[in-house]
């Protein structure tokens, strides 16, 4: 880093950058390593490189003869006015100085921040410095012996050392690796050394403050400028780090009184909250892969997906991008013609696919990233802070945790972590499919249908359930019409003006909600057409706008859950009296005619006959037991005693001619 001091604003090292280019080394990174422009003063031309380049600023350094200075071609006199430094994870902080203040701001965030320059710690690394900021730590560079010693930052300044991933310090101090901490001399400083030793959980600190009692920023660039010579530096001093440190807020000082204000936004009032987590839950075959493409399309055209309203989220006057992962569906010849069909704007909406070197894939959510390229979902996060996107739908959402367990609650939450809370902080709203459980049972709460890991419906703000029969059980048609009614029974939920040749009706409601009360729900139908140019049909969604409220999401689910349309088993005693109830009565139709035919043969001149006689006949001829032939006899006939004996007559309504 060239001296801060305006005597050296405009010094040069006296050679161009494709001079400079002709003795790299390596040109990889920000910083290159070069075979000193001055051989003359090395042993063998300096064939093991002693010196330094920086191109994004032009300056030149050797750590041995001390040649130093911009390139000829580079002069930079407004060095400090304009910096751009890259971290060895694509992460780039701009600083922006116009005399009297500066401004520093980040792009091509990553999900994990590495500190700067952490790719120079290795195995054999005896002392880590810890400066405050990218231009001290490139000003110690050139004055390390890189075999033993490194120096480091952290992104985001001294209020933010909690985004950068301090893991492979840890490692180090585990390997009694010694940590010296460089502050600069003032109390953002001091607060900054004190933050990182919590964060690598460090009881005492090596530290070693320069300029005496100074409290102006002075740091060990400016120190550099003067001593020249890193071997100089005093020995560290041993601190206990305070007590009250641990006590820390992201992004602020103190954990205590600490609020940002914000307002709640809803993609749909009181079920799609924007800019969280939403599951959409259901069975197979009821449509919600059809019912999120509904959602998209009512998103595109700005409008809430149920109420029909247009969009009260303020945010989405201006950004209705849609952008749908979907892994089950081909997105030209089923999704396109579906969204299509339910109307949306095409301009808005668009697939997540990946492409590497010209050749489009499916995308990758594992995180992994390739040799000297980020991963997919660095470049996504990316895409959506440079362009950003209203609604990501992930169809299925067990996509994200790309093949691991889906009952491990500290895998699903480690995804979602990792995965889905950095494109939620772009501003994105993200709803996932997820399937009911083949198991579930009727008394089930609604929450615990999911597949997998509860964990899964822990994290999310808002869990959609849907529910659907075919049309002929929900309507009621057939011998046995039992259509689903309202609680007062005055309507069929399944008929409230939806005029579609659907064979699907069900019911959308809200099983869990963080941030809203569940109530009710919308009724949904699922009719076919077969759009122009196509010879398939394709299913669409129709939503009744007027909401379901006399009955609770739990009673409506259940009007519309085959398990509940099942019969429940009759008892064994029920069982037996139904039977033999049936054989009585099919004992009585065999028997009638038989017991006709026997008066007619058999009766006395008063038209009687004997009773033992006719049991024998009955049994013998209608192939019956002696009860069933009793009964079938006493339901036709009059018992009519004589002395000791009796008889039987037929009744008046079976006497023959």
């Amino acid at each position: 880093m060239p001296p801060n001091n305006s005597t050296f604003k405009s010094f040069k090292v006296g050679y161009t950058e494709d001079q400079i280019r002709n003795r790299a080394a390596s040109t990889a990174g920000n910083c290159w390593t070069v075979r000193c422009l001055n051989g003359a003063a090395h042993k063998h031309d300096d064939k093991n490189p002693s010196a330094f380049y920086f191109p994004e600023s032009g300056y030149y350094g050797c750590r041995v003869c001390n040649l130093k200075g911009f390139a000829d071609d580079r002069d930079r006199p407004d060095w400090k006015g304009k910096e751009t430094r890259t971290y060895s994870n694509g992460s780039v902080v701009h600083r922006d100085w116009d005399g009297s203040d500066k401004r520093i701001w980040q792009s091509n965030a990553q999900p994990t921040e590495l500190p700067f320059h952490v790719e120079t710690i290795h195995d054999g690394t005896k002392t880590i410095y810890i400066a405050e900021g990218e231009k001290c730590v490139e000003a110690m560079l050139p004055h390390l012996d890189q075999r033993t010693q490194a120096v480091i930052t952290s992104i985001g300044g001294s209020n933010a050392p909690q985004k950068t991933d301090w893991s492979k310090i840890k490692e180090a101090i585990k390997r009694d690796c010694k940590i010296v901490f460089l502050p600069d001399r003032d109390e953002p400083g001091e607060k900054y050394i004190h933050a990182v030793a919590n964060l690598l959980h460090l009881e005492k600190i090596n530290v070693i403050r320069l300029g005496g009692d100074r409290d102006d920023s002075y740091d060990i660039a400016e120190w550099l400028e003067v001593e020249v010579d890193i071997a100089t530096l005093p020995e560290p001093v041993d601190e206990a780090v305070p007590i009250t440190t641990p006590l820390r807020a992201a992004g602020v000082s103190d954990l205590f009184d600490h609020h940002t204000p914000a307002v709640l936004n809803w993609l749909e009032k009181d079920m799609i909250p924007a800019n969280k987590l939403t599951m959409l839950v259901g069975r197979s075959g009821i449509g919600k892969s059809a019912m999120t493409l509904y959602i998209a399309s009512a998103i595109s055209n700005g409008r809430q997906p149920f109420s029909e309203e247009p969009s009260a989220n303020e945010l989405f006057e201006s950004n209705q991008r849609v952008v749908i992962c979907s892994t089950e569906d081909d997105w030209n010849d089923t999704i396109v013609v579906r969204l299509e069909m339910m109307g949306a704007n095409m301009k808005n909406i668009a697939p997540l696919f990946s492409q590497r070197y010209g050749v489009g894939r499916s995308f990758d959510w594992s995180g992994r990233a390739g040799e000297d390229e980020p991963s997919d979902l660095q470049m996504l996060v990316e895409a959506f802070k440079n362009h950003p996107v209203g609604l990501l739908i992930i169809d299925p959402l067990i996509d994200v945790i790309t093949g691991a367990n889906n009952n491990d609650p500290a895998v699903i939450r480690e995804a979602i972590e990792t995965k889905i809370n950095p494109i939620l902080a772009t501003g994105c709203t993200v709803i996932g499919v997820h399937h009911e459980r083949k198991d579930a049972r009727r008394d089930d709460l609604l929450v615990d249908r999911a597949i997998g890991s509860q964990a899964w419906t822990g994290v999310a703000r808002s869990v959609l359930h849907m529910q659907a029969l075919p049309k002929h059980k929900a309507v009621g048609t057939g011998k046995n019409p039992k259509p689903r009614a309202s609680l007062d029974g005055k309507f069929n939920i399944a008929q409230r003006n939806m005029d579609t040749n659907s064979e699907i009706c069900g019911v959308l409601v809200v099983s869990k909600s963080n941030l809203a009360n569940v109530d009710g729900g919308w009724h949904y139908e699922l009719p076919s057409s077969v759009p122009a140019g196509q010879t398939s049909s394709f299913i669409e969604v129709v939503i009744n706008q007027k909401k379901i409220t006399n009955r609770t999401p739990e009673e409506l689910v259940q009007i519309y859950n085959p398990v509940a349309q099942e019969k429940t088993p009759e008892a064994a005693i029920n069982t037996k009296a139904r039977r033999d109830m049936a054989v009585a009565i099919s004992a009585e139709k065999s028997a009638e005619s038989v017991i006709q035919e026997f008066f007619k043969a058999e009766m006395d001149e008063d038209g009687r006959v004997s009773a033992s006689a006719l049991v024998d006949w009955v049994m013998e001829t209608a192939l019956v037991g002696r009860n069933n032939a009793k009964m079938a006899i006493r339901m036709q006939t009059d018992k009519v005693r004589e002395g000791n004996a009796f008889y039987r007559v037929l009744k008046k309504s079976k006497l023959t001619d």
